[in-house]
């Protein structure tokens, strides 16, 4: 049987995110570290993975790839959000700053949720 292949979401410096395939994730984790990843990488250091899912084959992690860079960021960290059971992984915080980094708010202290005033 194959390795599987995984989904994987990495944080950078600047708030953007990574988001690629892999066999074995920490390995690919400490080649973006080591600037021999992915361009958008060498540019923006990656901090930290936020997520990761298991697929049976490179098919369907690549197919969930496309997917995935289709979304926008505020997508992508909820979905990151969910994946972990409402824990950012890599980070020690409460779930209120954890949905803050996923949600910003407004000058007023209220959510802004997608689609919702303010957005």
């Amino acid at each position: 049987m194959a390795n599987p292949w995984w989904l994987y979401m990495i944080e950078c410096r600047g708030g953007g995110i990574y988001t690629g395939i892999a066999i074995d994730v920490d390995e690919r984790f400490k080649t973006h570290v080591a600037g021999k990843g992915a361009k958008y990488t060498k540019m923006n250091p990656p901090l930290r993975i936020i997520a990761r899912q298991r697929f049976p084959d490179r098919r369907s992690a690549a197919q969930a790839e496309y997917a995935m860079k289709r979304l926008t960021p505020l997508e992508k960290r909820q979905w990151a959000f969910t994946m972990n059971g409402g824990i950012v992984m890599g980070a020690r915080r409460s779930v209120e700053e954890s949905l803050e980094s996923i949600c910003p708010k407004s000058a007023a202290g209220a959510p802004v949720l997608p689609g919702g005033p303010g957005a």
